[in-house]
């Protein structure tokens, strides 16, 4: 069983060996335990995520990245930070040129005379650090107003995804939805909210293809009627 090679994804390589160990009963509980053995979420996020070339090349780029922000003061030929090793006659250096202490600057120097090459070392940091915080802050807010609209719903959850689709722009800040417009979608989406809570027999319902549209004897009867559709999915089409 050792020997055998199966070059297929990460999934069917588990399928592919738990159907072994299924249709070979004599195997040895130590083996077929071996085979069928239940990978945790982690090991089977990183197995499915490194099956992919491209995700691999760009995770060992983000390493790299991270490790010469992380080491700039060791890495990075000068300070840039240091007035004591910036000198105005190195200003506006081309890539190569030296200084008249024999350093070479790689990727020439600014108009203070700083080295290029240790300011963009020392910039990754300051980078790494602003993105990394402005992530979490997305992330902490973003995660509070979706549970508070999970957990309300109806009006609440309507209410806070017209904000999102006010504020969604593209291109330029002159291409949002202007705030006319945007009262009278919320206007319309409260009214269809209260005429759908004062006929409960009447629901939207999202599935794949809509329902046979519902005759009016059906709708004044008072008998139960689904409608096929998704305020949510209505308003994120706003934007």
């Amino acid at each position: 069983m050792s020997s055998i090679r199966y070059s297929t994804r990460g999934f069917a390589s588990r399928t592919f060996k738990a159907e072994m160990s299924m249709k070979n009963p004599s195997l040895q509980d130590g083996a077929a335990e071996g085979l069928t053995a239940a990978e945790t979420p982690f090991q089977r996020f990183v197995a499915n995520y490194f099956e992919s070339r491209v995700a691999t090349v760009a995770f060992f780029v983000l390493v790299v990245i991270l490790i010469l922000g992380f080491f700039a003061p060791l890495i990075s030929p000068t300070d840039p930070y240091d007035l004591a090793q910036v000198d105005v006659l190195d200003s506006r250096l081309v890539p190569g040129s030296e200084s008249y202490t024999g350093m070479t600057y790689w990727l020439g120097t600014d108009g203070a005379g700083r080295d290029l090459l240790s300011a963009i070392l020392y910039g990754l940091r300051t980078s790494l650090s602003v993105g990394v915080l402005s992530g979490l802050i997305a992330l902490c807010i973003g995660g509070a107003v979706g549970l508070i609209a999970a957990y309300f719903g109806g009006k609440v959850e309507t209410l806070i995804m017209l904000i999102s689709a006010q504020f969604d722009i593209s291109g330029s800040m002159a291409t949002h939805m202007p705030i006319p417009i945007w009262k009278k979608c919320v206007n319309n989406l409260l009214r269809i909210d209260s005429l759908l809570k004062q006929n409960p027999q009447i629901t939207l319902v999202e599935t794949t293809e809509p329902e046979p549209k519902p005759s009016p004897e059906d709708i004044v009867a008072g008998a139960p009627v689904q409608l096929w559709g998704s305020l949510c999915a209505f308003t994120e089409r706003l934007d």
